[in-house]
This record gives structure tokens, sequence and C-alpha cells, in this order.
């Protein structure tokens, strides 16, 4: 397999944000780290981390980008995993058996990693469980009742037409 080209489109997965990410628990980082490399590496992508506050991270994905698209200079192909500093993997150049067995959901989630039918549904599962989603607002106020936003001609005119609405109904 040619590492540099494993299909018709060069993919790379730039984990964007590096600066915010760094401080994260240790725990929680190596989790995602390694699902990104798995996501990556099952995709024939590249994983790169970057953040507009480094410039040589900045430059490095410049470098890539740029090879890719005009083929200037290769960039360098080397490899960090280390989930403490900015990944860098170039597509072909991981491997499951370094990225791991995904880890093994609680008891209390719904995916058996035995009978997953995707190693990604187990990730998905345990990174959902470790990055619970936020609470947010299913039912948003309706902004036509709320008195700072009042405009009597288009009330009135709402109203009119919710009335024949409610006709038909």
């Amino acid at each position: 397999i040619n590492a540099e080209y494993m299909g018709p489109m060069p993919v790379i997965i730039a984990g964007t944000k590096y600066d915010k990410f760094q401080s994260m628990e240790s725990e929680k980082r190596k989790l995602v780290c390694n699902a990104m490399r798995f996501v990556a590496h099952v995709n024939g992508a590249s994983l790169l981390f970057v953040s507009e506050k480094d410039e040589a991270l900045m430059s490095r994905l410049r470098s890539i980008l740029s090879f890719l698209a005009f083929k200037t200079s290769k960039p360098s192909r080397s490899v960090c995993v280390d989930p403490s500093k900015p990944l860098v993997v170039p597509v072909g150049l991981d491997s499951l058996a370094q990225i791991g067995t995904p880890p093994l959901p609680d008891r209390s989630e719904d995916v058996d990693p035995l009978s997953a039918k995707r190693p990604l549904e187990v990730w998905s599962v345990k990174l959902a469980a470790v990055f619970p989603p936020e609470a947010s607002r299913t039912e948003q106020a309706d902004p036509s009742t709320n008195a700072k936003y009042a405009e009597p001609e288009v009330d009135k005119m709402r109203a009119q037409k919710d009335e024949e609405l409610e006709k038909y109904r």
C-alpha cells in the first residue's frame, strides 16, 4: 500500500484548538487521542493537532497542505503519538496494534465490545460516557410571546393568521 496516497483524495484530520485541548485531564486526553487515531487510521487519513497560537504547528499543517495541493517539498514524516504532545500521524504510519483496543465500556453502557459490529461503536459509547452531551434546550421560548420583541402591527397580523389557521384545522 502506498502510505502517502490511500484513496482518491488525501484526507487530513486537523485537530484544532490544541492549546485548549492540552489543558484537559490526562486520561480524557488519552482517550480522545486514541479515538482520533483510530478514526484517522481506518479512514486512511493523516492526523495532525494544531493551534493558531503555535506557529510551529501551523507551519507543519501548511507544509503538508502545500505538498498535497502543489507537490512542493515533501513534509517531514515524523510521528508523534504521545497524548501529552500534539499528535502528528501521517497516513500509513500508524497501526491498530499501536492504537490499542477500544476501552471496555462500563456495564451501564449499551454496547458490548464483544458483540459490537464495528469498533467505532465502542469508541463512540466510551467517548459519550466520558463527555456526556451538554443539556440543550429542546424547546426554545417562542419569541413572538416575548415583550422584548413586541411589534404591534406584526403581532396583530400574526394573531389574524393564527385564527385563520385554526379555522382550517
